[in-house]
Order: C-alpha cells, then structure tokens, then sequence
C-alpha cells in the first residue's frame, strides 16, 4: 500500500490568508518528513490535475487543500480523498498534544498519526546550505517518483 500527501497550492495566489496557509502547510510537511507531491493550481502545465482535484474537494480557488492519494493494490484503482484546508490540518496536527488517556476515550479525535500515519517518510535532508537542512521531501524530486 503507498499512500502519499498531495497538496494543492497557487504559486500566483496574492490573498494573504492564503499564502499564509501555503506556508504553513509545506513548513508542516517538511517538519514532518512526509513525502508529499505539490500541485500548482497556477501553473498552466498543471490545469488538469487541479481541476480533478477541485472535483474531488468540491472546492474551488481556495489553497492550499490537502489529499490523502491511495495506491493500494486492492482498490480496484488509485483513490484520492480530500483532508481539508489549512484550517483542518492544523487542528489534526495540534491533536498529536492530547493525552492519550484522553484520545482513548474519545476515539472521533483525528490525529496526525490517525489521518497520515500510513504516509512515507524521508530521512532528514541535510547539506552546506542553510536552507536545506530544513529539509524538502517533495516527492517528485525523489528516485522513481509517483506514478498515477
């Protein structure tokens, strides 16, 4: 089973909310170490994924939005689930801080291990450059990358 993060985003959006939401969204991504694949809704090249998944979320220009996409082998074909926006995910990742006394009995909690537990990680991305040792785990820049 290969399950992946796929977030939508806008390289062109000017709104600063969204932006916002942009950033916050790849700086939890690579904090987690998730493999993840970035959509451009803006880029021309991109157009047609951004539309599928604007089907999928029923929603449309508001960035980023989040996907859980399935490669699993018993699923008659790839499924891709819409998460939510920032908004959603944020409070997923701020769940992790509950008690797990707490999260047992009440199991409607979703957590970040709960909805992305099942998502590859990469090791940290370290090197000479300050930037990089944030890390990036864009999936697409990996060997073998994603197939649909």
């Amino acid at each position: 089973m290969t399950k992946r993060i796929i977030i939508l985003v806008s390289n062109g959006i000017s709104e600063r909310k969204q932006a916002s939401a942009q950033n916050n969204s790849l700086s939890l991504l690579n904090a987690r170490r998730v493999l993840y694949e970035v959509v451009d809704g803006a880029d021309p090249a991109q157009v047609d994924r951004r539309n599928e998944l604007f089907g999928i979320s029923g929603v449309r220009g508001l960035y980023p939005q989040w996907f859980i996409h399935d490669d699993d082998l018993a699923l008659e074909r790839p499924r891709t689930t819409y998460v939510g926006d920032w908004e959603a995910v944020s409070l997923i990742n701020d769940c992790d801080d509950i008690p797990k006394e707490v999260l047992d009995m009440n199991p409607q909690i979703i957590t970040w291990n709960k909805m992305f537990g099942e998502v590859a990680t990469a090791e940290p991305v370290v090197g000479d450059h300050p930037f990089r040792r944030s890390g990036n785990y864009i999936a697409s820049q990996f060997p073998g990358g994603f197939k649909y």
